[in-house]
């Protein structure tokens, strides 16, 4: 047997199994991520009442018992006035208050129409999946209309409803609001189901709520793309 061959052999299995590991790692991305910075949004309730509300997220940089301030990944500060009194606090769904809040914590804070005022602060997982105001501030609504804007500069446009299901296919679902308007949502990759098993698992006449990407389809009409489907109790 030649050593020198089999040796030489085993070296270049060696390398190109190197070779093998190094193509296939993945390579750190230097993008940082974007996300939501702040949010505009109006909601029509059952009684034809209007409210608005302003969403910002950001880094915890001060709390006391008057106020709250949060840094925006766009580097932009806000400043809240705040109070166990009037200020609802969920930490990970759960009650809490000020005191509770950490400097440094990721938070999403929940402004009145003045935008001076901070009505709801949450940190970590909620109990909602679908990024709007908690603490029953939505209670009745039964339509919004949301604008993003991201931490890259540009924005979104999103629609929430709230009506009962009555119409279902593979690709798009339709609800009935609570006002008599209907509004069709088309189910995509990006589309999550909540509370329910799959998309497959819903039902005629179940009661969701429907977060929606607004966009343009190839004629410039206006469509919604589903972007996350909430069951509740049937």
């Amino acid at each position: 047997m030649d050593r020198s061959r089999n040796g030489t052999t085993r070296a270049v299995i060696v390398i190109l199994a190197i070779a093998g590991l190094l193509a296939t790692a993945p390579i750190a991305s230097a993008t940082p991520r974007v996300e939501r910075v702040h949010s505009a949004a109006t909601f029509v309730y059952r009684d034809l009442t209007v409210r608005s509300f302003g969403i910002d997220h950001g880094e915890l940089t001060a709390v006391d018992p008057t106020s709250i301030s949060l840094l925006r990944q766009d580097g932009v500060t806000v400043t809240l006035a705040a109070s166990d009194a009037t200020t609802c606090v969920r930490v990970d769904g759960l009650v809490a208050t000020l005191a509770n809040l950490v400097i440094g914590q990721d938070i999403a804070a929940v402004s009145d129409e003045t935008g001076m005022a901070a009505l709801a602060i949450r940190v970590g997982r909620a109990h909602r999946d679908d990024d709007t105001p908690g603490c029953r501030l939505l209670r009745g609504a039964v339509h919004g209309d949301i604008t993003d804007q991201l931490s890259d500069g540009t924005t979104q446009d999103r629609s929430w409803d709230r009506g009962r299901i009555t119409g279902l296919a593979p690709y798009w679902i339709r609800i009935a609001r609570a006002d008599n308007v209907s509004a069709v949502s088309h189910r995509t990759r990006e589309t999550r189901v909540v509370h329910v098993a799959s998309y497959f698992r819903l039902r005629l006449g179940d009661p969701v709520t429907i977060v929606s990407r607004k966009v343009l389809d190839d004629q410039g009409q206006p469509r919604l793309l589903a972007l996350v489907i909430r069951a509740h109790h049937r």
